[in-house]
């Protein structure tokens, strides 16, 4: 991560000024909490943008590998996703999928970047500021159903229904005339400590 930072140290800083110029009103980091970390004179904010996603390498064998990666958005949009300029946070290969509370206790407990990083005398503090996941990821993530499985919908308690469809069958969640229970926070509060539970 520090080299990558170091070889865009001038590209970051000149983009984080056309941000605070007010030139990039339309930019993910051009927002007014963004704007006040990069007017802090002895240190350097760098916003990342995380994501993973699984798969299997091998045709032959179980092994499923999860890369977890991020980009620097403080980079401008042309920079942003180079794969020189995207960061390997981490690797899971194994038989079984990754044990998210192991992975994001640090993330959620704010301890993941908490000691800043020293690039040319600068300190530099990282800030996650969000995650980017397939349906599939997150279901894992939040150790919910998945979409295509009974009461799989993220917002409801829509239980869904099976319809058959030219190559096998799909679920579905239609608009109906009954009105089923948002999920709230706290909802998925019980839910996490029930799967937690049962494991």
């Amino acid at each position: 991560m520090k080299l990558v930072l170091f070889l865009n140290l001038d590209a970051i800083k000149s983009y984080q000024l056309e941000i605070m110029s007010g030139k990039r009103k339309s930019d993910f980091i051009s927002r007014p909490n963004f704007v006040e970390n990069m007017k802090s004179a002895n240190v350097l904010h760098i916003h990342l943008l995380m994501s993973t996603d699984g798969g299997e390498p091998y045709t032959k064998k179980k092994i499923t590998m999860w890369p977890f990666h991020a980009i620097i958005l403080d980079l401008p949009s042309y920079k942003r996703f180079l794969f020189e300029n995207t960061l390997l946070l981490g690797l899971w290969f194994s038989l079984l999928k990754p044990n998210w509370n192991a992975y994001l206790k640090e993330y959620i407990n704010g301890k993941l970047f908490e000691t800043p990083l020293e690039i040319n005398n600068i300190k530099v503090v990282i800030h996650i500021v969000g995650f980017v996941f397939n349906l599939p990821a997150v279901a894992s993530i939040i150790n919910h159903k998945q979409y295509n499985g009974e009461f799989g919908c993220h917002y409801c308690e829509h239980p869904g229904r099976t319809i058959e469809r030219k190559h096998g069958s799909a679920r579905i969640y239609s608009h109906s005339d009954t009105n089923y229970n948002l999920k709230t926070s706290e909802m998925y509060a019980i839910y996490a400590r029930l799967a937690e539970k049962s494991k």
